[in-house]
């Protein structure tokens, strides 16, 4: 049986990695042929083109709910209930609405979209917003959209994941109103959780701990602490997770099998297996539905459901037969599950797992039992793990396996049990409830200062070079071989390839600079043969998220890049600096340069005309400010880059005014970043006269409002042949030097997928 079930999961995944989906013509056709694949009696074959059928049907009813892009920024009016658990800072509320209805409100009323769930935000309001609730609302719609770099989240994907059709935000108006309350036993029960869990008395990083246990709600941890979980390895514990709701699972069913083994002493035909797996269902069912169905945990639900299906059906298959039933299982309630980092990990390791104990016979005493049951399984996942974490993420924790082999435990058996008596007696014990909760907290807040020991400020992750698709393949077979039973031979060439990928030293262009996506905002890196020179890293979106962690760092590590060895500020805007501080958070930087004063506590070296530098003999000159007593755009720094007689100009956001200064002195450049992102006040025609450059670069957010590149600037650069680009348009844009030539490329002019 696990041929067909791998064969239909193949069929699925196939689907979601075609650019258009297949037309009705082709269903059709495949249709016929799954006719006579029946006739044939070519079961597995007929399997294959059910996927293919299921990821069809499940892409086009997938883009049926999105908002058109000739639809977006417009204004509707609609209705619906809120789901989920709204999260609320001082700015804003955010909110999810299960829509029942939509209508435009001003034009195309001829045709609506068949909208389905939206993720908003409503600014400076003073309503509460909770679950369940029945709203009208006046709101503006765009397109589920994200930054498109290499490296980068993919925040479309994620979306659509997710089933949300559409993004916005609530417009002030009249029509806004409450209609009502609906029964949402789901996220009313989160919500009271919630407001449980915030009137224990716990410090806020232990109730945000807790929240993220219970019932998924991270919105409690700051990017602090995300980062130390990242570098300790820990990021998959600190949330519900398929992990948490595999181990749930797997007490549950300890836990029924020991209490009713005494019933076999008076029944002895008891069926103690039978409701062992049925409370290991329950388990894992109860926990998933804590965290509101995510992702994660529903595909690890759907692994527990099948497995507990074989079993009650008593059609026992092998191990790895139970892992193509659960793939298939993924396959069907979550067909993109091909695309998340998630469904490689969590596959990889149970592979892993199955790769190295199916085969074992018997038990083994002594130490070698010991390290069977403790260490081997440890060891297997960190082998197999490290082959997909690092294409993946770009490096691998070296301590990330001790500390697991603590976290995983103490998390699991002690704090997660915790929490969820808590929940259970939440409602008919609060006292004990309340008792469980604080223990967990106490605990919680131990964990996390053991973290901080752990992390220690050092180093605990290598960074690795960039992985071609071969590499990865490699990898992952020499943690298959290292993985094989004592007594084969050669088991230790497997560690070849990791030594291999942590030492090796990426070739890299004589030159190359990229303008990466960061929207209304600018962040550049710029390579050497042998050195990385970081030009402003983007905006603090956030007390969460902020370009120089969330874009630069992901882009610098899928490059290979260890260390950036100069961050150049070109100003302090919060487009251009706002991500200094999660850039030197993720990633070890040299010297900081900058046009102006920055509130972060690291040294900065004033950024002054006249400053020069050379590396691998490529030239850099600031050519201003003139004296470091600025401040504005026009205090940017101004830095060309010459190799030979090719020339790249970053101006940061100087205006017409310092153009002026500094465009007689330049001349002709092959590429220019344009200055102020396109903005009616730079780019004048006198200095772009000057400049011709052959391709000029606009960082901008896609329909920002402050509409950039403006149609003048345009022009200007249309009148001396300038070929343009745009990040809001093409994503990240790349420019390599090669053979005297700038070779640029987009991110988004690559491979799309249907979704895209």
């Amino acid at each position: 049986m696990i041929q067909p079930l791998l064969l239909f999961a193949v069929g699925v995944f196939a689907v979601s990695l075609l650019s258009v989906l297949p037309p009705n013509w082709l269903l059709a056709t495949a249709s016929i042929i799954a006719v006579f694949a029946a006739y044939k009696r070519s079961f597995s074959f007929l399997f294959l083109v059910a996927g293919i059928f299921w990821g069809t049907v499940s892409g086009h009813q997938l883009m049926r709910h999105q908002l058109p892009l000739s639809l977006d920024t417009e204004t509707f009016l609609v209705e619906g209930v809120i789901v989920g658990l709204p999260q609320t800072n001082h700015r804003r509320t955010r909110f999810q609405l299960k829509l029942d209805n939509s209508r435009l409100l001003y034009g195309h009323n001829d045709w609506q979209p068949s909208l389905d769930k939206l993720l908003l935000s409503w600014y400076g309001t003073e309503q509460q917003i909770e679950p369940g609730q029945r709203w009208r609302l006046t709101v503006k719609l765009r397109c589920p959209r994200g930054f498109s770099n290499p490296g980068g989240f993919n925040y479309r994907h994620w979306l659509l994941q997710q089933g949300f059709s559409a993004t916005g935000y609530v417009r002030q108006s009249a029509e806004n109103q409450l209609l009502g309350t609906n029964a949402q036993w789901l996220s009313h029960t989160r919500h009271v959780l919630r407001q449980g869990i915030e009137q224990q008395p716990l410090n806020e990083r232990q109730k945000g701990l807790l929240r993220a246990l219970v019932i998924g709600d991270s919105s409690g941890l700051g990017k602090v602490d995300w980062q130390l979980f990242q570098r300790t390895g820990t990021t998959h514990l600190l949330v519900i997770s398929g992990l948490h709701v595999g181990l749930f699972a797997l007490l549950c069913y300890g836990l029924v099998n020991l209490l009713c083994r005494p019933l076999t002493l008076l029944w002895p035909a008891f069926p103690v297996q039978l409701w062992a797996t049925l409370a290991s269902l329950v388990g894992a069912g109860f926990y998933a539905a804590l965290s509101g169905f995510g992702l994660p945990a529903t595909r690890a639900l759907a692994m527990v459901a099948t497995v507990a299906v074989v079993r009650l059906l008593r059609s026992y298959q092998s191990s790895f037969g139970y892992l193509a039933a659960a793939l298939a299982a993924v396959a069907i309630i979550d067909p993109l599950a091909i695309h998340s980092s998630g469904f490689w990990l969590s596959f990889g390791a149970v592979f892993g797992l199955l790769w190295v104990f199916a085969p074992l016979r018997g038990k083994v005493r002594g130490w070698q039992g010991h390290w069977q049951k403790f260490g081997r399984p440890q060891w297997t996942v960190f082998v197999v793990l490290a082959g997909l974490l690092l294409p993946l993420f770009g490096q691998l924790s070296v301590t990330s396996i001790v500390i697991n082999c603590l976290a995983i435990p103490w998390l699991s058996l002690l704090i997660v049990p915790l929490c969820l008596f808590g929940v259970i007696a939440s409602s008919a014990i609060p006292e004990l409830s309340s008792w469980c909760w604080q223990l967990a907290g106490w605990q919680l807040q131990w964990f996390y200062q053991g973290l901080q020991w752990a992390d220690g400020g050092s180093v605990v992750a290598i960074p690795a070079m960039a992985l071609s698709p071969a590499m990865v393949i490699l990898l992952l077979a020499s943690g298959l071989l290292m993985l094989l039973p004592r007594g084969v031979s050669g088991r230790w060439l497997g560690l070849l390839p990791f030594i291999v990928v942590f030492i090796a030293t990426p070739q890299r262009p004589t030159l190359s600079a990229t303008v990466l996506d960061v929207g209304q905002g600018l962040a550049v890196v710029v390579t050497t043969k042998n050195h990385t020179l970081v030009y402003d890293v983007g905006a603090a979106f956030s007390e969460r998220f902020d370009a120089g962690s969330a874009v630069v760092a992901p882009f610098l590590r899928s490059r290979g890049i260890r260390r950036v060895d100069r961050l150049m500020v070109s100003h302090g805007d919060n487009d251009h600096a706002g991500g200094v501080s999660g850039l030197l958070a993720s990633i070890p930087v040299g010297d900081i340069y900058s046009g102006e004063l920055l509130g972060t506590s690291v040294d900065v070296t004033p950024c002054r005309g006249g400053q020069s530098w050379q590396w691998d003999n490529v030239q850099f000159q600031v050519l201003s400010p003139l004296a470091f007593d600025g401040s504005g755009n026009n205090a940017s720094c101004v830095l060309l880059i010459t190799h030979g007689t090719n020339r790249l100009l970053l101006p940061g956001d100087i205006e017409s005014t310092q153009e002026a200064k500094i465009h007689s002195r330049l001349g002709p450049v092959d590429l220019v970043v344009a200055p102020h992102h396109g903005s009616a006040t730079s780019s004048s025609y006198p200095f772009v006269n000057a400049l011709k450059p052959e391709h000029v670069i606009y960082s901008a957010g896609y329909r920002h409002h402050f509409g950039h590149p403006h149609p003048n600037v345009v022009m200007n650069y249309q009148r001396v042949g300038s070929q343009q680009w745009s990040t809001a348009e093409s994503g990240a844009v790349s420019a390599t030097l090669q053979q005297g030539k700038w070779m640029l490329v987009g991110e988004r002019q690559g491979y799309r997928y249907f979704w895209q």
